[in-house]
């Protein structure tokens, strides 16, 4: 019985990943898009150390309160990154999707490592993501601490992707720099990728600038989707 279902999901997933036959599905495009996302989650983590470290400052610790704008700006990158990294991190999810239905699921230790840090990587980041999405919006249907859940979520999210690079890092290295194409179809496929990494930091970019003019002034007139508009004060709550 072990064996016909072992058998049966090969089969299964054998079929599933043969049914993604787009030349987008490749490991060039998925670096490309992991190094942006990579950029987007770095600026998150370290902005996000410096409010964090601002608001609970460790024994001894300097605070940084001069110049008065550099919190306003610290903060709207954070909330513009984590914007970004929303379209990045599904592109990169899709770029990669076929990969999940490999069989069979584990072949090792390595690979054993690198199924748990992507999953422990898209888990947390799905959840950072949406809690800091919802807080945008002073939304908070969770019963505990948002600062510390998202604090230790962003720890999780750099550990957890530490550790995938570090797997992953000879197949990085192989396709960091694109391959001058060499037949019609080679050129075919690096103009789709183009295309398709395009289309997906032009996604970022409008989602970015219609959400980051609540920090910063000069974008406050395409500022769409954000609650907050700069230099207007938020009435009192009696």
């Amino acid at each position: 019985m072990r064996r016909i279902l072992g058998w049966l999901l090969g089969k299964i997933f054998g079929w599933l990943q043969g049914s993604f036959t787009s030349t987008l599905h490749s490991p060039r495009t998925a670096v490309v898009v992991g190094r942006l996302l990579g950029v987007a989650f770095v600026t998150c983590f370290f902005t996000g150390l410096y409010s964090h470290f601002l608001q609970d400052p460790l024994p001894y610790q300097p605070v940084l309160v001069r110049p008065t704008w550099l919190y306003r700006l610290s903060q709207g990158t954070h909330v513009a990154a984590g914007v970004a990294c929303i379209p990045l991190l599904l592109a990169k999810l899709w770029t990669v999707y076929p990969k999940l239905f490999s069989w069979p699921v584990i072949t090792g230790v390595k690979s054993a490592v690198e199924r748990a840090s992507i999953a422990l990587f898209v888990a947390s980041s799905v959840l950072e993501l949406g809690m800091g999405l919802l807080n945008i919006y002073k939304w908070h249907p969770w019963p505990f601490s948002f600062r510390e859940v998202h604090f230790w979520l962003a720890w999780i999210i750099v550990g957890s992707l530490a550790i995938h690079i570090g797997v992953k890092l000879p197949l990085i290295h192989a396709h960091w720099r694109a391959s001058r194409p060499a037949t019609v179809v080679e050129h075919e496929v690096l103009t789709s990728r183009r295309g398709f990494v395009g289309a997906v930091v032009a996604a970022a970019a409008v989602l970015t600038v219609t959400t980051v003019g609540q920090s910063i002034p000069a974008l406050g007139s395409v500022d769409l989707f954000a609650p907050r508009r700069p230099g207007k004060a938020r009435p009192h709550c009696r």
